[in-house]
């Protein structure tokens, strides 16, 4: 049964070697030795062909007289009947005048001195035999650091800038990057007391002498607290890196509401002041 709006269903599977100790006619399973989807036909498991097409290969031996196993072939077969064979030109009876063993073609009888034997593949599968080659895998991304603030910082919102600015270390494979976690907390293990928490951004870039991903804040943290800080990168499968170190800062008031108390210049104390008119 499919559940409700899935798209697709994952057949059991396993190796030859894990085959059903006794399959029933009908039964259908993944081989990952093979890499191809198999059923059993009530007699032995055949594979299931794909569309499109292959060209046909085929092994040359040469009789000496003696000699009836010849190998190893191009491709391993499981049944005398997916190969076609001559000898000279004589077309072989499957099962009669030959079997298989693994890659080895064994012939019921040496094959003459001098006379080839033509083993033909590929006839019974629109596709290769064997696994495609898995790409090589992409290096996972190291886990980031806290650049600034850095430990025990005092942290100062700028007349000028509406964003508390924070900065982490750039990623060890830009290729792979792909987002990035951002959090503010007053809890050095971020389990409560979390005040910001920016997930899935793409950080902007910057690179200079010193590269580094820029996160940003924009609202104003409250003064005479100690917060933390964090970051972890994910790549382009989405797997994240481990957080970076917390770091610990403090906020200090904002330029705009720490105004010195203004002084009285003049007149000053005792001063005496001429308000008389003078004549026109």
């Amino acid at each position: 049964m499919l559940k409700s709006g899935s798209l697709s269903v994952v057949l059991p599977g396993g190796d030859t070697a894990h085959r059903p100790q006794w399959p029933v006619p009908g039964q259908i399973r993944y081989n990952t030795d093979l890499c191809k989807v198999e059923y059993f036909n009530g007699s032995v498991f055949r594979t299931m062909a794909a569309e499109g097409k292959v060209s046909l290969v085929v092994d040359h031996f040469l009789g000496d007289g003696v000699q009836t196993i010849f190998g190893p072939m191009s491709t391993t077969v499981d049944l005398p009947e997916d190969i076609l064979v001559f000898v000279g030109s004589i077309y072989q009876i499957p099962g009669d005048a030959y079997t298989v063993i693994g890659a080895n073609i064994v012939f019921s009888s040496p094959v003459p001195n001098g006379v080839p034997a033509n083993v033909i593949h590929n006839l019974g599968s629109t596709v290769t035999e064997g696994c495609p080659v898995p790409p090589p895998p992409v290096p996972p991304l190291s886990t980031p650091e806290n650049l600034d603030p850095s430990e025990e910082a005092l942290l100062v919102l700028e007349s000028w800038c509406d964003s508390y600015v924070f900065l982490g270390s750039v990623p060890s494979d830009l290729g792979n990057w792909s987002a990035a976690d951002f959090e503010v907390s007053m809890d050095p293990t971020f389990l409560t007391g979390v005040v910001f928490k920016d997930t899935g951004t793409f950080g902007g870039l910057t690179v200079d002498n010193n590269p580094y991903v820029t996160f940003l804040y924009a609202d104003l943290l409250p003064t005479n607290e100690t917060y933390y800080w964090r970051v972890r990168y994910y790549d382009s499968l989405s797997n994240p890196t481990d957080w970076s170190t917390p770091t610990s800062f403090d906020v200090a008031d904002s330029p705009l509401n720490d105004v010195d108390q203004p002084e009285n210049l003049f007149p000053g104390e005792g001063d005496t002041v001429d308000v008389s008119v003078p004549p026109i």
